[in-house]
């Protein structure tokens, strides 16, 4: 039997709290409030700077900054900052309660798990992990808050995968490597969130105008 959206919503959502629960039973965790408290500054920053590309989906650098902290602090840190951050935007933009629902679990699962999975298989494990989470966790929700067809849903994760994947990589890798060096350095990374949001508004603008051109 088809689940409502509210059902389907709240499953997400239990199970995610129940993820994120147990790591904190299997794995280790650090507390570095300084370091922990910059990561949720630039991914605070990249959620206000994320971006719609046509045909693809959201750009949203700040699962990097979510990525190094599971990582690095272990599941529970990046977590609660894609957490914290995500609940902070999905208030403010005045979303459907299933829908937050939704994406707090989301949340809570996709980087509980890429933290357990970096105990595991490093960097490249838990980058794995994340894309697979994340991207059966929206397909499903792009098939009940959207009422399209799971195949359809699916595709588009499948290509979204090329481009947020490489993406979250990197601000993950330069987060983690820059937190090594020195703590403030990884500031640094708010200056391609800004290039990235710039570059693509440049070209949503320039296509506007000459559609506007073309009409006169």
């Amino acid at each position: 039997m088809e689940l409502s959206v509210r059902d389907f919503s709240l499953r997400v959502f239990w199970v995610g709290l129940f993820v994120f629960a147990a790591s904190y039973y299997l794995v280790e965790h650090r507390w570095m409030p300084l370091e922990m408290g910059l990561l949720f500054a630039l991914g605070f920053l990249a959620e206000w700077r994320s971006v719609k590309l046509p045909g693809f989906g959201v750009l949203n650098p700040g699962e990097g900054f979510y990525l190094a902290a599971s990582c690095l602090y272990g599941p529970l840190a990046g977590a609660l900052l894609a957490f914290l951050s995500g609940l902070f935007w999905d208030l403010k933009k005045g979303k459907r309660h299933e829908v937050i629902l939704f994406n707090v679990g989301w949340a809570l699962m996709t980087f509980s798990l890429a933290g357990l999975a970096f105990t595991v298989g490093g960097l490249l494990g838990a980058t794995l992990v994340y894309r697979l989470v994340s991207g059966s966790l929206q397909a499903h929700g792009e098939k009940h808050f959207s009422n399209l067809p799971l195949q359809e849903t699916v595709n588009h994760q499948v290509k979204e995968t090329f481009l947020v994947t490489p993406a979250v990589l990197l601000m993950c890798y330069f987060s983690m490597t820059l937190l090594e060096l020195q703590a403030g350095a990884v500031l640094l990374l708010a200056l391609p969130v800004e290039l990235v949001y710039m570059y693509v508004k440049t070209r949503e603008l320039s296509a506007q105008l000459r559609t506007t051109l073309r009409e006169l």
